[in-house]
């Protein structure tokens, strides 16, 4: 072997060793979860989301959360936007976050907020009682929302359910412990919250009257894939959207393995492990109030939706959000 050749052989795992061992705000601890559910055990995997049609291609970036409000669809985008859809599918852009020229806006919770000791930086999703009180999520006391990766990776539990009080302006912690908290949403009585723990692939069910108010229990455990947003069917139920399956990633590899996280993190962009890791896979299900499953819509190979962040259910059709994906997605009921 030649001299270069060994200076490589020595040197090239020295600087690994070295860059492992440097100190770094990555933090990753272990887990276990249970074994994952094939896809097929709850009900058959299908092909339905292959139906689905792309709207506004190229012309929205990220459309992860959807309302619907008096016939139109409003959106937040990925690069900061506010959008109108209308029922021609006309797309307006009704503000960007951090203009001038925003229009009248009021500032409910700041980042950075302490609460119990914790500071509130990746504000996730809520929930608005018919009375004006609000309950939210933030998925992390330490990593923002372009770090999500690091978030998922890290798996700590430091996420929270929140809740602000419009009177008094108070904010109280309702859950803690939660790894990346990630949907809300309220029953139609409005007698308890569904609250998804992504981290944990499950849904938490916490009770906000009667004698059990302040309880919560499972929901739904050990789901197929990362748990986002949780909004109403028109059957009286919920849309859960599952945007990775964990038999297409390697999350279930990793959970008790926080050295191997580690490596990753410090050696590969966040982008290149979610492309080595990951693969595309579209799923949404739906949910009804006492936890069973009424059905589920699949796209096995992703090839026209995947990473579903939220179902926005108008009775006549499934409006499809994700966080990445250039265009709104809507599959026909009818």
């Amino acid at each position: 072997m030649s001299t270069p050749s060994v200076v490589l052989t020595i040197i090239v795992p020295l600087i690994g060793v070295v860059v492992y061992l440097l100190p770094a705000p990555f933090e990753p601890v272990g887990f276990e979860l249970q074994s994952p559910p094939y896809l097929g055990d709850a009900l058959p995997v299908n092909d339905h989301l292959q139906r689905a049609e792309k709207i506004l291609e190229n012309q929205v970036l990220g459309p992860e959360s959807l309302v619907f409000k008096d016939g139109d669809i409003y959106s937040g985008t990925a690069d900061g936007k506010i959008i109108k859809i209308n029922s021609n599918l006309e797309l307006t852009n009704v503000l960007s976050l951090g203009s001038v020229y925003c229009g009248e806006r009021t500032r409910l919770v700041s980042g950075g907020t302490i609460v119990d000791g914790k500071p509130i930086v990746f504000f996730n999703d809520l929930a608005v009682r018919s009375d004006g009180m609000v309950y939210f999520t933030h998925s992390s006391t330490k990593w923002h929302r372009f770090q999500h990766v690091s978030l998922a990776m890290e798996g700590n539990n430091d996420s929270r359910l929140l809740q602000f009080d419009p009177t008094s302006g108070e904010v109280s912690v309702l859950m803690d412990g939660l790894t990346l908290g990630n949907g809300v949403q309220l029953s139609q009585d409005e007698s308890f919250l569904l609250v998804a723990e992504g981290g944990r692939m499950r849904i938490h069910q916490y009770f906000l009257t009667s004698s059990r108010e302040g309880e919560r229990e499972i929901f739904a455990d050990n789901l197929p894939g990362f748990v986002d947003n949780i909004r109403p069917s028109s059957s009286g139920g919920f849309w859960v959207a599952l945007p990775t399956i964990r038999r297409h990633c390697l999350y279930d590899v990793f959970a008790p393995r926080p050295w191997l996280r580690k490596f990753l993190i410090k050696f590969f962009s966040p982008e290149f492990i979610v492309k080595s890791t990951t693969k595309p896979y579209g799923l949404v299900m739906e949910f009804a109030e006492d936890g069973h499953i009424v059905r589920r819509l699949d796209d096995p190979t992703g090839a026209v939706v995947s990473y579903i962040s939220e179902v926005l259910d108008t009775g006549s059709s499934l409006y499809l959000g994700s966080y990445t994906s250039p265009f709104l997605a809507k599959l026909s009921l009818e």
